[in-house]
């Protein structure tokens, strides 16, 4: 008779038990909106869940790869803005010389001031982003790209980013695009029309102004090419930006609980909890009287 009467007490409290974390769970989820906390609660729709939030994790990463190298092809856009003018101002310095009312004191005057934009030009193209990175070294971006010579000694290589899943956008422009092998060298072209100038070489002066309208063009080309490049990664956001919303519902689906569904599972926990704690309580009454 003892054994019977322990055996209705453990099946009683063992109810009353399950019942109680019946109703906490589903206050749970409809109190927090999640249905599957843990793996236990429903492995499938866990291991979906788990997934897509692994999946948005790296493209919250993608978005800032994309985000900084916008931020990159903005600084260079603005720096190349700079050398059009600075490259503007020695073709009017050129075209001025060019003509024979020039006198040699005026001309070597002028040389000087190429001299000072070649200095400039060379600030310019060994600009550094906001994290200090040259902008136009190539692969590489903790060395300087043109030496005071204004000889180029970064790479020919485009720096990529991962701007989606298996997808990579351009987001450089090396510092060979202003060298002889992208037309002219726009550094060197500044030179010689300093040294025709300073050498009161009217012809020479001349001869240099084409070099001279060559480079502005290769500039603006080059400036092209970065406003290119900054439209496929605004693409590139949108895209990223429309897989994040998928994978956030793909979340949802996966661990959030509808609300009705989880108010009537409450409701049904409830009255079950209710229903468990009358029958411990007849139990316990019956064992007293039997007592």
């Amino acid at each position: 008779m003892r054994v019977t009467e322990r055996r209705l007490m453990e099946l009683a409290t063992t109810a009353t038990t399950r019942a109680r974390d019946a109703v906490a769970s589903a206050t749970g989820a409809l109190s927090s909106g999640v249905a599957v906390g843990r793996a236990s609660d429903d492995p499938v729709r866990w291991a979906q869940g788990k997934v897509a939030q692994a999946r948005a994790a790296v493209s919250a990463g993608h978005a800032r790869s994309i985000d900084v190298a916008r931020g990159q092809l903005d600084q260079a856009d603005g720096a190349l803005d700079s050398v059009g003018e600075v490259l503007r101002r020695a073709q009017e310095l050129g075209t001025q010389m060019a003509t024979g009312v020039m006198s040699a004191t005026e001309r070597a005057g002028a040389a000087e001031e190429v001299g000072q934009l070649r200095q400039t030009l060379i600030g310019l193209l060994d600009s550094r982003a906001g994290d200090g990175e040259y902008l136009f070294a190539g692969a590489g971006g903790d060395v300087a790209p043109f030496d005071a010579a204004g000889a180029y000694v970064g790479t020919a290589d485009v720096r990529a980013v991962v701007s989606g899943e298996a997808l990579t956008q351009l987001a450089s422009l090396p510092g060979a695009t202003f060298t002889a092998a992208n037309g002219v060298d726009i550094l060197a072209t500044l030179d010689g029309l300093a040294t025709s100038l300073a050498a009161d070489d009217q012809a020479g002066v001349q001869g240099w102004l084409d070099p001279v309208a060559a480079a502005i063009d290769q500039v603006a080309g080059a400036r092209t090419t970065i406003g290119v490049r900054l439209e496929a990664l605004d693409q590139a956001e949108q895209a990223r930006g429309g897989l994040a919303l998928g994978l956030a519902e793909e979340l949802d689906r996966a661990v959030a609980a509808d609300p009705i569904a989880a108010a009537s599972r409450l409701t049904q926990a409830a009255t079950a909890l209710e229903g468990a704690r009358a029958a411990a309580a007849r139990i316990v009454a019956l064992l007293n009287q039997g007592g």
